[in-house]
This record gives structure tokens, C-alpha cells and sequence, in this order.
């Protein structure tokens, strides 16, 4: 794998999910590495095996098998869980200053 992923940039982590691929190619032609660039997959995003192009080889594995994945950490899912409870908290504080009368209803979205 090569580049810096969006992704691992955004505080996931890069997980490579299959390391050999069965090819189908000339002997002479079969390269001892597959090189995969990385550098456009953000969170949660995937390389699948029918993304992949190699000249001369033809790639054996079923099409939509995972070869690697940026995946969410457990810190930057936990900010998202702070995140909702923090929504959760200022929607329930809006519900409490409407039942007392402090304001006029208004429509609240997110």
C-alpha cells in the first residue's frame, strides 16, 4: 500500500484485510508485490478486489472481497458518542424552557 489515506488523516486507522491475492498471468509477468494507493479513502471507506487493475493479471478473488479499509478508532467513535450526547442534552434543555413558558414554541431541527 502506498500514500497517506484521508482517512487515517481524520484519526482512523488503516486496516489491510487480505494480504495475498490469487492472479492468474504469465510467470514472467507476475510482479512479487501488488502496489495499492491508499491516499483517496477516507473513514470508513474500502479497496475491493474488483477496484483493482494490474496489466497482465487477472485477479482470481471474488470481486467483492475487502483488501483493505480505513476504519473508525475507539477515540474517534467515542467523540462521536460525546457528540450525540451533547445534541441530546441541548434538545432536552430546549424541551425543559418550553414546558416551564420561558419562550414561544419554535421548530428545533439538527
Amino acid at each position: 500500500m502506498e500514500g497517506l489515506a484521508e482517512g487515517v488523516k481524520a484519526g482512523g486507522k488503516l486496516v489491510l484485510q487480505m494480504r495475498k491475492l490469487k492472479v492468474r498471468a504469465l510467470y514472467n509477468v507476475i510482479p512479487e508485490r501488488l502496489t495499492i494507493n491508499v491516499a483517496h479513502l477516507g473513514l470508513g471507506k474500502t479497496v475491493k478486489v474488483g477496484e483493482l487493475r494490474y496489466e497482465g493479471l487477472e485477479l482470481l478473488n471474488a470481486k467483492e472481497a475487502v483488501v483493505c479499509a480505513v476504519k473508525l478508532t475507539r477515540a474517534r467513535q467515542g467523540g462521536r458518542r460525546c457528540c450525540c450526547r451533547q445534541l441530546i442534552d441541548s434538545f432536552q434543555e430546549r424541551l425543559n424552557i418550553r414546558e416551564r413558558g420561558l419562550t414561544q414554541p419554535t421548530q428545533i431541527s439538527y
